[in-house]
Parts: structure tokens; C-alpha cells; sequence
């Protein structure tokens, strides 16, 4: 309970107060980042619209009503979301299920490390695109985006039922593709 009280705060603090917000952005966007990274063709790109995603945040974190029951992650991947579905309307094309890992990587990583990184990145990319779309926007959100399954549910419009069937049926297609062997 602490927790839910302490966001909570945090958010009313951060509607203002630029610290207090820069807080929730440093909490809060590498997940967006992550997120958006999933969907989009480049590096780049990603950066872009994350930046355009966090401005608008920005903009509407005074209509975020604390005292409603969705947790602020749900409203942060909402805005994420339907600012990518008016980017890629607008630019007449679709989102990449996948950016290339390999380029997310951090560099500590060997040579070795990162042609097995790439190899993975490319199955699991092939993996996806086989997927039905609510459960690859599912796994994306889950494991991308660090969603709970009551996010997910609230994002996609979806019951918390049928995020976590999704999930069980797209990590079942992921295991038979022997992608975590």
C-alpha cells in the first residue's frame, strides 16, 4: 500500500514541480523507450518519438486524475501507444516489429555476445511477426514495456483474462519455435 500512496504522490509532486518530474522520467522512460524500441525501424526513430511521447506527458500530466484507478504506467503506455498510431498514419506506413538488439546492446558486451544477441533478436523477430497482433502487443508490453497484466488489459481494452491467455498462447508459440532452448 505504501507504494500506490507514494506514485501517487510522486505524481501530484511532479504536476508542479520539474524535479519531481524529471523523477518520473528517469523512472518511468527507459521502459517507454523499450517499448517504443520494439516498434520501430531504427535507433534513432525510437529516440525521436520517445521524446515526442514524454513532451505530450508533459503536456496532459495535470489531466492524470490520481485518484482514478489506473496506475500511471497504463496512462504513459496509452499515450505511447496512440502516438504511434497517429506516427505511422501519418507517415503512411507500419510499424517493424523489432528494432535490431544488437544495437541496443551495451558495448561491454563481446564480440561473441553479440552475434548470439543478433541471432536470438532475428529468431524472435521472425517469431513475432507469426503471432496474432493482440498477443505480440501483448508480449511487447509485458516484457518490453514492464507492464502488469491490468495495464496491459486497461491499454489494449482487453480483460486481464485475456492478456494473460494471450500471453500463455504467445510464450507457448514462442516455446514450440524452440526459441528458449
Amino acid at each position: 500500500m505504501n507504494s500506490f500512496f507514494s506514485e501517487k504522490s510522486k505524481i501530484e509532486q511532479a504536476k508542479i514541480s520539474p524535479k519531481a518530474f524529471e523523477k518520473l522520467y528517469l523512472a518511468y522512460m527507459p521502459k517507454v523507450y523499450a517499448y517504443i524500441a520494439s516498434r520501430t525501424n531504427n535507433i534513432q526513430e525510437a529516440e525521436d518519438l520517445t521524446s515526442e511521447v514524454w513532451l505530450k506527458i508533459l503536456k496532459k500530466i495535470d489531466n492524470f486524475n490520481t485518484r482514478h484507478e489506473n496506475s500511471f504506467s497504463a496512462w504513459i503506455f496509452t499515450i505511447t501507444k496512440h502516438h504511434l498510431i497517429d506516427y505511422y498514419r501519418k507517415n503512411n506506413n507500419s510499424p517493424i516489429p523489432c528494432i535490431d538488439l544488437e544495437k541496443t546492446i551495451s558495448s561491454k558486451f563481446n564480440m561473441g555476445q553479440k552475434i548470439d544477441n543478433t541471432l536470438l533478436e532475428k529468431k524472435f523477430k521472425e517469431i513475432l511477426l507469426t503471432l496474432p497482433p493482440k498477443q505480440a502487443e501483448s508480449i511487447r508490453l509485458k516484457y518490453f514495456g514492464g507492464l502488469r497484466n491490468k495495464e496491459i488489459a486497461t491499454i489494449l481494452g482487453i480483460s486481464e483474462k485475456t492478456v494473460a491467455s494471450n500471453l500463455t498462447r504467445a510464450l507457448d508459440k514462442i516455446r514450440q519455435s524452440n526459441f528458449l532452448q
